[in-house]
């Protein structure tokens, strides 16, 4: 970020000053002298990829858990037989038990997990400026209005100069300016729109998200450190969701009129999303817990996996479901937690001050920092890169429009990227085989 804020800064100076000056005070700099603009370039955009990279492969190493809340209906049939491959000298009573437990889990339908798991699969890659209007918009001013026209190396400013008179060469410095001014005007544009119209007036994506939760009966436990992750609050203020279409329409009628509780987590509250700070016990346990489930590869094909170690996974995922229900419901011993809001200084400088030795602590994550872990949340970084990327194509090209073609290859290889592995990860960390996310 050092090297792209000189090298943004003293390109525009350039601009402004030595094609506006009236009387030559000013010149470019000479080719030796650009040397240390080309050195910034290349290692701008080197770390920048690098930043990218390791970007892309954090968000899909994260621990993700779906709660369901969802629990079995008294009369309910159970249809399905645990696959599970009888030894000659296995204990009977474990064999019973192992049936029991699979038995109430199979009355839960799967269909609620899935179709949240799709919908956080399909916001995994969605940004708040759209790649492909941002470059169309940026070569309308530089090709059509023809804003290129003003980068030559002489001090003519018109967008219309003479054929016959003569033309300069383009200046590198002079474009990266114009490319810069051109990408971040569009880009905060973009943005402003986004954040005061398009969210308000015509979709939220990640709000419908939020939403989706609550209606599915489904929380959301996502863990980026040891000790720090956020929290989706999906449980259903009516208690169930596998419900007929009647029974559902008559429950959201309910909560319209507020005669049902509230969503949010916590008493007559609609806070749902939060970041966490747990205590290193709760840590200990929920590693414990999570280790059955990605010890290794879960492999679906029939010749990949017994039917006994399938079900025993299946297991420890249904452990792990009642051991987050336990702890957000806050009847874990020794396992507590607070919900807090952040202070002004924790807001500042976006760290916690609080010691979670003794209790865990539920930040109320109003400005939803935990965007952070989908591309929408890295929209800076992401469009930084995207520019870097740009400037660093037409300094060695000197083509606007090979320079956004590039981006746009290089922005579909890294969502391609990014998307492929996040669904690996949905589906090693809550047991979502890859065919189901769409």
């Amino acid at each position: 970020m050092f090297f792209f804020l000189i090298l943004i800064v003293g390109s525009i100076y350039w601009l402004i000053f030595y094609k506006g000056q009236g009387i030559a005070y000013l010149i470019l700099p000479n080719s030796n002298q650009q040397t240390v603009f080309i050195v910034m370039l290349v290692l701008a955009f080197v770390f920048k990829l690098i930043d990218v990279l390791h970007l892309v492969f954090s968000q899909t190493s994260f621990d993700i858990f779906f709660i369901d809340w969802e629990r079995p209906k008294s009369d309910m049939i159970n249809q399905l037989t645990p696959s599970i491959v009888m030894e000659k000298n296995k204990d009977e009573e474990k064999d019973n038990l192992l049936r029991k437990e699979l038995s109430e889990y199979n009355k839960i339908s799967c269909w609620r997990t899935l179709f949240v798991a799709n919908e956080w699969n399909e916001i995994q890659t969605f940004r708040k400026i759209d790649s492909l209007v941002q470059l169309i918009g940026v070569l309308f001013f530089l090709k059509v209005v023809n804003l290129e026209a003003i980068t030559t190396a002489d001090c003519n400013t018109s967008v219309t100069p003479d054929p016959n008179e003569y033309q300069a060469e383009y200046s590198g410095i002079l474009r990266i300016a114009m490319a810069a001014s051109m990408y971040i005007g569009i880009g905060i544009l973009q943005y402003v729109i986004y954040e005061f119209f398009y969210i308000r007036c015509i979709s939220d994506k990640v709000g419908q998200f939020i939403d989706f939760c609550s209606v599915a009966n489904i929380s959301m436990f996502i863990m980026t450190h040891t000790q720090f992750g956020f929290y989706i609050h999906g449980r259903s203020p009516h208690g169930n969701s596998d419900v007929s279409m009647q029974y559902m329409s008559k429950a959201l009628a309910k909560e319209e009129n507020e005669e049902t509780s509230k969503r949010g987590l916590g008493q007559n509250s609609d806070q749902q999303t939060f970041s966490i700070f747990i205590s290193n016990k709760l840590s200990n346990e929920y590693s414990k817990v999570m280790i059955p489930l990605i010890q290794k590869t879960l492999l679906r094909k029939s010749s990949g996996i017994s039917g006994t170690e399938f079900d025993k996974r299946v297991l420890a995922y249904n452990n792990l479901n009642k051991f987050l229900m336990g702890f957000i419901d806050n009847i874990l011993r020794n396992l507590k937690y607070k919900i807090v809001r952040r202070n002004f200084f924790e807001n500042i400088f976006n760290i916690e001050f609080r010691d979670p030795s003794k209790n865990g602590y539920f930040f109320a994550d109003e400005n939803r920092t935990f965007e952070s872990v989908l591309f929408c949340g890295q929209e800076l970084k992401l469009f930084v890169f995207d520019l870097i990327t740009f400037l660093f194509v037409d300094y060695f090209a000197k083509n606007y429009v090979l320079a956004a073609f590039c981006v746009f290859l290089v922005i579909k290889i890294y969502n391609t990227l990014r998307n492929d592995l996040g669904k690996r990860n949905i589906s090693r960390k809550t047991l979502v085989d890859k065919r189901f996310l769409i």
